[in-house]
């Protein structure tokens, strides 16, 4: 039978960690929803993969919980995407996205937080979008017939 309180590792996030209570990584697909007038029923569009997020239950306890927590807090000023790492889960990049501390006057070198991370995009740039496509189509035609337009008068 496996031990798991024995497979378990601590979390860490940019090199910060911490112990996990809970954690709740969401996926989604976003999905469009058109109502019809005087439709019955209505019609519904898969546009993707949606982000999701993760949700921590965390904290860091003993001696140096003080210390251990400020590091986790600095994680959050950091505008670019860090590495995380779950007890079960392979390391990802993330965002990290939000910090709640919670502490208790009697509990005394314990320090409880709620963090959420955002998955970093695969490195693509918001470029490849069609919107973004299709604008830079349609300033290069303009020029073009701009040019041709011109060159009539």
């Amino acid at each position: 039978m496996t031990d798991w309180s024995k497979r378990f590792r601590r979390a860490s996030v940019a090199g910060a960690r911490f112990w996990v209570l809970s954690e709740s990584p969401t996926k989604e697909r976003r999905i469009a929803v058109h109502e019809i007038s005087g439709g019955e029923q209505a019609v519904t569009e898969d546009m993707g993969r949606g982000n999701g997020e993760i949700v921590v239950e965390a904290y860091v306890a003993g001696d140096a919980a003080d210390t251990e927590g400020k590091a986790l807090e600095a994680v959050f000023d950091i505008p670019s995407p860090v590495p995380l790492t779950m007890p079960m889960d392979a390391a990802q990049t993330v965002h990290a996205q939000s910090c709640a501390r919670s502490r208790e006057r009697d509990r005394n070198g314990f320090i409880g937080y709620t963090l959420t991370f955002v998955p970093a995009s695969n490195g693509a740039p918001a470029e490849a979008s069609a919107q973004t496509a299709m604008r830079d189509v349609w300033a290069e035609g303009s020029v073009v017939v701009a040019t041709a337009i011109g060159g009539l008068l």
